[in-house]
C-alpha cells in the first residue's frame, strides 16, 4: 500500500455546533462537484442563523505569504444554488483515496471516497491594514516562488484532479519499476487542485537553492530580481495544499519527506500547470511588473549567465564559455555553449527558459525542440567537443542533463524517468534513454589504471552535487593541434568522449559595455577511448603495414588536462616486400604490432603537446614458411629478422581545405634497430655468406638503421571524423639510412673478407635496381651460378594451363631485378704522380630482391660500378699509366687449404692492357684478380678479419691458343 499524506484544510476549533450545507447528490458522477457536492450554507437558505454562522467559521489559514504571515481564505456564496458563470460556493466534494476498512457500513457504500474542498473561497490578509494591498501568496515552501494576486481575489478548489506520485520514494532510493505513466502526478488517487480567478495576478517562480542576481547599470553589486513567469488570467487549476496545517495531524512522513515531496513533485507539476500558455519568464526589479533597460544580464544560482533584453525578457543563456589561445598552433578561437534567440524579431524559446527556472530541476534531453539553437562547440585544452543532437543516429546520440536537484544523485533519478522534467516530450523514449545513461554510469564503474572516471562516479552519486553533464559528445578533429589530429586517423570509427560537464563558472564584468559576462568556465570530463573494445580493423592484418590508436584516456578537470594515457600501435604485416611475424609479444598485444606510449606535456599556451617515443625491443622475424602449404618447404630468404629498438610518431602536416570543410593530415613513424641478414641463406652455395652482418649470440649486434619510416594520411571530414578509405598507410625506406659496426660482421663473410666501405642503403621499390640506372656491370656471384635448382622441386604456385605444359626451366639464386642494395666504396688504389692524392673508388652493391623464376624465393645480386676516369663503362686506370677494360667480372669464395680462413675475390676476365693508346701484349688473355691479403690466425678459434688489410691485386697472363 502506499503512504498517504493528509493536508487538513481548515481548523475547526471556531466551530461551535452545526453547520448547515447545501446537499447535491448524483450517484453516477459521484466526484464531479456540478453534480455531487456539500456547499456551505454561508446565506442561511436553511432558514437555521445559528447554522450559517458555523457555516462562515469555517476558514483556511494554513496558507501564508512570502514573509510567513497567514493568509485566510473564507467560504463565499454566489447568492443562488445553481452555479453563476461555472463558479459554486465553497464546500466539499468527493475525491478518490485508497481503499479504507468500511466494516459496519452498508456493502454498497463506496470504500475509497473522501471530502477535500471545492468551490469559491476569498483570500483575505489577516494582517489587513484596510487598504486593498497585494498579497505574495506561497503555493509551497519557499518563498521564491509566489502568486502577487489582489486581496480579495477568489481561489477555487476543483475536486477529482490527480494525486498519487507513483515516482516519488518514500526511502529517496528509485523504484525497482519506475511507472509506465511518467505524469508527476496520476489520478489512480486524487484530491482538489486550486485556480486563481483573477485578471490581476501573476506567477513568479526561482529555483529555492537561491534567487536570479542581475547586473545593472552603475550599480556596484547584483541585485535580486523577481521572475515572472506567467500571468494568471482565470488560471488553469494547479496543485497546492495546505502545509501549514501538515503537522494538525499524524503524517507517515517526516519534514524531510515532506520537503522533498513538494520540492520534486508538487512544485515541479504546479510550475508546469501555471507556465502552460506563458511566453517566458521576465525579469523585473522588486515589486515591478516590467524590466529594465539597465538590466543587462543574470546569473542562476548554478553560475549560468542569462543575457536580457531592455523589456527582462531572455535572449540568450550562457552555459560555459573558454577563452581563445591565440598563441596556440592552430590558433583557438573563443568558444562558447549557449542557446541562442531565433526567428524575427528574436525570441528565446519560452520552453526552455521556463523549465531552466523550474525548483529542483532534472532535465534530460536527447531531441531538442525545433525552435531551439545552441552554439554547440566548445574547445578544451586543444580538444573540439561537439556537443550537437543527432537523433537519427543513436551511437552519436547526445544526453543532456540539467541537475539542480538536490534531493537525489543523478544516478537515482535517471532511473525514475517519472521525476524528469517534461521526460516524454524531450525524450522519443525515456525508459531507453534511462537504460542507455545507466550503461555510461555503469561503464564508468570499471577498474582502470589512473581511475579516469572517480570525479564522475562521485558525482554521479551524490544528491548534492548540482551542475550540467553531457554524456556521448562528439571530438571534432578540425582546427586542433596537429599531434592530436594524428590519433583519429587511427581510430575506428568516430571519437566520443564519455562526459563533459560544466562546474561553475568565473564571472567578470566587461569594461566597455559593464555587462556581466563569463571569464572563464570550470570543466570536466573524459575522454575514454580503447581500442580493444571497438570492431576489429580488417586493414591491420590484410595491409602490409597499418596503425591503429589503442587506447586514449583523457582527464579534464577544472578546464585543464590532469591525465593523459594513450598508446598506438604500429602493425608490420610485411617489411621489404616479405611477411614477417613479431616474436614474442608483451601481453596483450595485437599480432605483428608495437606499441608506442604517448607523453604529454603542458604548455605555456595553455595547450599541451604529445611525443611518442619507445624504446621497448620488437624483434619481427621474416618468414620462411607458408603455413597454408602442406608438405612445408622453406622458403629463401636473405634477412632473417629485424629489431626495432627505437620506434616514434610525430605529425607532418596539418592543411585546411576551406572549400570543402575539411582537413588532409599527415604523421611519421620513424623506426631504428638493426638487420639480422642469413649467413647462409641459399642451399648448396658452399656456405656462401655475401650479406655478412648479423653477428650470434645473445649479444649479436645487427646491421643498424635508422628513419625507416611508416608515412601515415587520412583526410578529415567536415565533423572532423577520418574519411572512411581516405587512410593511407606506406612504408618508407626511401630515407633509411644504415651505421654499420664491424662488430655485427660475421666470420667467413664477404665483408669479413675484402675491405669495403659502406656508402648508403639503396631502395628501388617502384623500379628494380639494374646495370642502366646504376650505370654499373654485373657481377658473376660462381656459388651461386655453378649450383642451378630445378624450380619443379620447389613449392611454388601452379604455372601450368595443363599437364602437358612444359615444366619451368632451372633457376638460380641469382636475379638481375633486385630491390634493395647495400652500397659499399671499393678503394683501388691512386693515380700516383699524375693524380697527385687523388684515389681511385669503385662502387660495389650487394643486392637482393624476389627470384626471377620463384617469386617467393629471395635471390642476391651483385653489382660494380667502376671509377669514371676513362671513356669505357666497363674499365678504370691504374696508376694513371695501365688502362684495363674486361670481358666480365667474378666473386669467388676460396676456404684456404688449411681450413683456417675463408677468402673472397674479385676475378675480372679477359683484361686487355693498354699504355698511351697501344695495347699489349698481343695474343694474350690477361685475368685480373683483387683481394685482400690473409693473416694468421691468434688461435684456431679466433679468426682474424681481413677487411683491416688494404685490398691486393694481382695480373695473370697466358696465350690466347693455351
Amino acid at each position: 500500500m502506499s503512504n498517504e499524506i493528509q493536508f487538513p484544510m481548515f481548523d475547526f476549533t471556531d466551530v461551535k455546533g452545526t453547520v448547515g450545507f447545501d446537499f447535491w447528490l448524483n450517484p453516477v458522477l459521484p466526484t464531479n462537484f456540478f453534480a455531487t457536492r456539500l456547499q456551505l450554507d454561508v446565506a442561511n437558505r436553511c432558514g437555521n442563523t445559528e447554522w450559517a454562522r458555523e457555516a462562515q467559521a469555517i476558514a483556511s489559514s494554513y496558507f501564508f505569504t512570502t514573509e510567513g504571515a497567514p493568509v485566510k481564505l473564507s467560504p463565499y456564496d454566489p447568492g443562488t444554488v445553481l452555479p453563476v458563470n461555472g463558479e459554486i460556493g465553497a464546500g466539499f466534494g468527493f475525491s478518490k483515496m485508497q481503499d479504507q476498512d468500511i466494516s459496519g457500513l452498508p456493502t454498497h457504500f463506496p470504500s475509497n471516497l473522501y471530502l477535500s474542498p471545492v468551490g469559491i473561497f476569498i483570500l483575505e490578509n489577516i494582517e489587513a491594514d484596510g487598504k486593498n494591498s497585494m498579497i505574495e501568496l506561497m503555493p509551497g515552501l519557499y518563498s521564491q516562488e509566489f502568486l502577487r494576486i489582489p486581496e480579495g481575489t477568489k481561489i477555487q478548489f476543483i475536486n477529482d484532479q490527480p494525486a498519487y506520485a507513483p515516482s516519488f520514494s518514500v526511502s529517496g532510493s528509485p523504484s525497482d519499476s519506475p511507472p509506465s505513466n511518467l505524469d508527476l502526478l496520476q489520478n489512480d488517487y486524487t484530491t482538489s487542485w486550486m485556480q486563481v480567478l483573477t485578471e490581476e495576478g501573476h506567477y513568479f517562480g526561482e529555483p529555492s537553492s537561491g534567487s536570479f542576481f542581475v547586473e545593472q547599470d552603475g550599480g556596484p553589486f547584483s541585485n535580486s530580481v523577481d521572475a515572472r513567469l506567467a500571468t494568471l488570467f482565470n488560471s488553469t487549476e494547479f496543485p497546492c495544499v495546505p502545509l501549514g496545517g501538515i503537522f494538525s495531524t499524524t503524517s507517515p512522513l517526516n519534514s524531510e519527506q515532506i520537503s522533498r515531496f513538494e520540492a520534486t513533485i508538487l512544485s515541479s507539476a504546479r510550475h508546469g500547470q501555471l507556465t502552460l500558455h506563458s511566453a517566458g519568464p521576465v525579469f523585473s526589479p522588486g515589486d515591478s511588473l516590467l524590466g529594465s533597460s539597465s538590466m543587462f544580464s543574470s546569473t542562476t544560482p548554478q553560475g549560468l549567465l542569462i543575457e536580457l533584453n531592455g523589456d527582462g525578457s531572455w535572449n540568450k543563456v550562457v552555459l560555459a564559455k573558454q577563452p581563445a589561445m591565440l598563441n596556440a598552433d592552430p590558433p583557438i578561437p573563443e568558444t562558447q555553449l549557449q542557446f541562442l534567440s531565433y526567428g524575427s524579431p528574436p525570441k528565446f524559446p519560452a520552453d526552455l527558459s521556463l523549465i531552466l527556472t523550474q525548483n529542483q530541476l532534472f532535465f534530460i534531453v536527447t531531441e531538442p525542440s525545433e525552435c531551439w539553437s545552441f552554439d554547440s562547440t566548445i574547445f578544451l585544452s586543444g580538444f573540439q567537443f561537439e556537443l550537437g543532437f543527432d537523433s537519427e543516429n543513436p551511437d552519436a546520440q547526445l544526453i543532456m542533463i540539467f541537475k539542480f536537484n538536490t534531493t537525489a544523485s543523478v544516478a537515482e533519478l535517471v532511473a525514475n524517468p517519472g521525476l524528469w522534467t517534461a521526460a516524454e516530450h524531450y525524450n522519443s523514449d525515456p525508459e531507453a534513454t534511462s537504460a542507455l545513461i545507466d550503461d555510461y554510469i555503469n561503464f564508468a564503474q570499471q577498474r582502470v589504471p589512473g581511475d579516469p572516471f572517480e570525479h564522475f562516479n562521485n558525482l554521479v552519486n551524490d544528491p548534492a552535487w548540482t551542475g550540467v553533464l553531457f554524456l556521448n559528445i562528439g571530438i571534432n578533429g578540425n582546427g586542433m593541434p596537429a599531434d592530436l589530429q594524428m590519433l583519429l586517423g587511427g581510430v575506428n570509427g568516430p571519437l566520443r568522449a564519455h562526459h563533459l560537464g560544466i562546474q561553475g563558472n568565473m564571472m567578470d564584468v566587461e569594461a566597455k559595455s559593464g555587462k556581466l559576462e563569463i571569464d572563464q568556465s570550470s570543466l570536466f570530463g573524459v575522454i575514454f577511448y580503447n581500442g580493444d573494445g571497438q570492431p576489429s580493423n580488417p586493414d591491420l592484418y590484410d595491409t602490409p603495414v597499418d596503425y591503429e590508436t589503442e587506447t586514449l584516456v583523457v582527464v579534464f578537470r577544472n578546464s585543464s588536462i590532469t591525465q593523459f594515457n594513450t598508446s598506438v600501435g604500429l602493425t608490420l604485416n610485411q617489411l621489404m616486400g616479405r611477411d614477417v611475424q613479431l616474436i614474442d609479444p608483451p601481453v596483450g598485444y595485437k599480432p605483428n604490432t608495437l606499441s608506442i606510449k604517448g607523453q604529454y606535456q603542458a604548455g605555456s599556451d595553455g595547450v599541451g603537446r604529445m611525443t611518442f617515443i619507445s624504446e621497448q625491443e620488437f624483434v619481427y622475424e621474416f618468414l620462411v614458411n607458408d603455413p597454408n602449404i602442406d608438405p612445408v618447404v622453406p622458403n629463401v630468404r636473405v634477412l632473417e629478422k629485424v629489431v626495432f629498438n627505437q620506434a616514434n610518431l610525430v605529425p607532418v602536416s596539418s592543411e585546411p581545405v576551406p572549400e570543402k570543410g575539411t582537413t588532409e593530415v599527415s604523421a611519421r613513424f620513424s623506426l631504428s634497430g638493426a638487420l639480422w641478414f642469413c649467413p647462409n641463406p641459399f642451399p648448396d652455395s658452399d656456405q656462401l655468406d655475401l650479406f655478412s652482418y648479423g653477428s650470434m649470440g645473445d649479444s649479436g649486434v645487427g646491421l643498424a638503421i635508422s628513419n625507416l619510416s611508416v608515412d601515415v594520411d587520412f583526410t578529415l571530414s567536415e565533423v572532423g571524423i577520418t574519411v572512411p578509405d581516405s587512410k593511407q598507410v606506406t612504408l618508407d625506406l626511401t630515407a633509411m639510412t644504415a651505421d654499420p659496426s664491424t662488430d655485427a660482421i660475421r666470420p667467413n663473410s664477404l665483408l669479413f673478407s675484402i675491405p669495403l666501405k659502406f656508402s648508403r642503403f639503396i631502395v628501388g621499390e617502384e623500379e628494380a635496381i639494374n646495370t642502366t640506372n646504376t650505370g654499373s656491370t654485373a657481377v658473376n656471384i660462381l656459388q651461386l651460378e655453378s649450383n642451378p635448382i630445378n624450380a619443379d622441386s620447389l613449392v611454388q604456385p601452379a604455372l601450368l594451363d595443363s599437364p602437358g605444359q612444359a615444366a619451368s626451366p632451372p633457376c638460380t639464386y641469382i636475379t638481375s631485378a633486385p630491390r634493395y642494395a647495400l652500397e659499399y666504396d671499393m678503394l683501388l688504389g691512386s693515380l700516383g704522380a699524375l693524380g697527385a692524392d687523388a684515389k681511385l673508388e669503385a662502387k660495389l652493391l650487394l643486392a637482393w630482391g624476389p627470384s626471377s623464376t620463384i617469386p617467393d624465393n629471395d635471390a642476391a645480386a651483385l653489382f660494380i660500378q667502376l671509377p669514371q676516369l676513362s671513356a669505357g663503362a666497363g674499365g678504370f686506370e691504374l696508376e694513371g699509366v695501365l688502362k684495363t677494360a674486361f670481358g666480365d667480372a667474378n666473386l669467388l669464395k676460396v676456404d684456404l687449404e688449411n681450413g683456417s680462413q675463408t677468402v673472397y675475390a674479385m676475378l675480372f676476365n679477359n683484361v686487355q692492357l693498354s699504355a698511351f693508346g697501344y695495347s699489349f701484349p698481343p695474343g694474350v688473355m690477361v685475368d685480373f684478380t683483387v683481394f685482400a691479403g690473409t693473416t694468421t690466425p691468434e688461435t684456431p678459434e679466433h679468426v682474424i678479419p681481413t677487411y683491416a688489410n688494404n685490398l691486393a691485386w694481382f695480373l695473370s697472363v697466358k696465350p690466347e691458343n693455351d
